[in-house]
């Protein structure tokens, strides 16, 4: 079945309905331009799929109806794969970003000089990379909680802050 969403900017218009169009420009019956409606009929149907009323127009374009169907349904998989192709590449940066994040966050502290005693280690949640504030002896486990989260072997969280830290605490009492 044609795929005719709202929101597709146009149609394709081959030469071949140009020369038929072009045919029916000649023909004009009780003042009626044939061309015209043939023509208008086409864009309605691209557009949402509407038959014409009138048999003779709707005869003259039902060729070109299976073609409208199929570059309609071509374009919303070409949008739809376009979309799902950007949210995986975003997460995927996301990851990434992340990833380095984490390595930079194991560098050692020099505590002597007042640095903090805490660190941050980004995880995966269902709202976006959010840090995990732990000591820093807890940093490997944090680390591992992160990469378990990646990995689908903990649930991914829903958000950050408190209830991330009360999830870590949970899976390190279990480890």
């Amino acid at each position: 079945m044609a795929d005719f969403r709202p929101g597709r900017p146009g149609f394709m218009m081959y030469f071949d309905w140009v020369e038929s169009i072009k045919r029916m420009a000649n023909s004009r019956e009780d003042g009626k331009d044939w061309a015209l409606a043939m023509f208008f009929a086409i864009a309605d149907y691209a557009e949402d799929g509407t038959l014409p009323e009138n048999p003779f127009v709707d005869m003259a374009i039902s060729g070109y109806t299976h073609t409208i169907e199929s570059d309609s349904e071509k374009y919303w998989k070409q949008v739809d794969g376009s979309h799902k192709g950007g949210q995986k590449s975003a997460e995927q940066r996301q990851l990434k970003a992340a990833a380095q994040m984490n390595e930079q966050a194991t560098a050692p502290a020099d505590t002597s000089s007042g640095e903090s005693r805490f660190g941050s280690i980004f995880v995966d949640t269902q709202d976006g990379l959010k840090p995990l504030n732990v000591p820093k002896h807890d940093q490997d486990a944090a680390r591992q909680f992160a990469d378990d989260v990646k990995a689908g072997k903990v649930p991914r969280p829903q958000t950050g802050g408190l209830l991330l830290n009360t999830l870590f605490h949970d899976w390190m009492s279990k480890q």
